[in-house]
This record gives structure tokens, C-alpha cells and sequence, in this order.
């Protein structure tokens, strides 16, 4: 399984978080929080668990199946 911070960009839009505030409820900076949802950086597995708290959803819906080539 691969961590894809684009889902956590798209079910923020849905859930109606500007990613300033998000990073706000968070306690981390913008544009840490930019780096996530561009793949960009590596996340803590404390920080996966608040963004699934604060966007109320499970932590499985960010990771997608990788294909064996």
C-alpha cells in the first residue's frame, strides 16, 4: 500500500477545510501541511492519525494498492 496525499487534498475539499485551517486544527504549519497533500514529505504516523481524526474518516482511505509490475 502507498500513502497518497492527494486524498487527504481531495477529502478535505469535500469535508469544506481550507488546508489553512486544517493546518490550524492540525497544530502544523500550511505549508507542511501543502507537503503532505503533494507528496512531498513523510509524515509521522501521529500526524496520519489527526488528519483521519479531524477529517473523520478511517486512515485505509489515504493509501492506495500499488501494482506489482
Amino acid at each position: 500500500m502507498q500513502f497518497r496525499g492527494s486524498i487527504v487534498k481531495k477529502v478535505r475539499k469535500e469535508k469544506g477545510f481550507k488546508q489553512s485551517h486544517l493546518a490550524e486544527l492540525l497544530g502544523i504549519s500550511q505549508s507542511y501541511l501543502s507537503k503532505i497533500e503533494n507528496d512531498r514529505v513523510s509524515m509521522s504516523v501521529a500526524d496520519l492519525g489527526k488528519i483521519s481524526t479531524v477529517l473523520e474518516c478511517e486512515v485505509g482511505r489515504f493509501f492506495v494498492v500499488k501494482k506489482r509490475a
